[in-house]
């Protein structure tokens, strides 16, 4: 049996397409990350770490800050650059991001890892995907 935390957070900023200050507009943003289980002072730690993170974005204008330069902002730089920084500072705590997720509407979100993830019902089934998805990479 695998055993994993899914977790959403949400952070209220805006950003812009064009650059300046036109075309502003802002989203509740929804982050939902995938880690390994974690006991309940695991999970303490993980909710700190992920405030002190988001924090930072929290009511900004990403468009302006550092952390998103030379790229636009959207739900896909948020998504690389959020899991890549994330990824490294949990796991000083043991925490293992397994996948990031962002969402800016219920009509799309962009989801980031660095594994292949196969949800299913059983452990049977998801050796059966594993095999096919193996099989073929091996073609390639």
């Amino acid at each position: 049996m695998v055993r994993y935390l899914i977790q959403e957070y949400r952070i209220n900023a805006s950003h812009n397409n064009m650059g300046g200050r036109e075309g502003v507009h802002s989203h509740t943003f929804v982050i939902t990350i995938k880690t390994n289980f974690l006991d309940r002072q695991g999970e303490a730690r993980l909710k700190t770490e992920m405030k002190l993170f988001l924090d930072r974005f929290s009511g900004q204008n990403l468009s302006n800050l550092d952390f998103f330069e030379g790229v636009y902002p959207g739900i896909e730089a948020m998504g690389d650059r959020f899991y890549e920084s994330l990824k490294t500072s949990l796991s000083v705590y043991g925490i293992e991001l397994y996948e990031l997720g962002v969402s800016d509407s219920h009509m799309a979100t962009y989801y980031v890892s660095d594994r292949i993830l196969l949800p299913t019902l059983n452990d049977n089934i998801s050796n059966k995907n594993y095999d096919l998805v193996t099989k073929l990479i091996d073609r390639i």
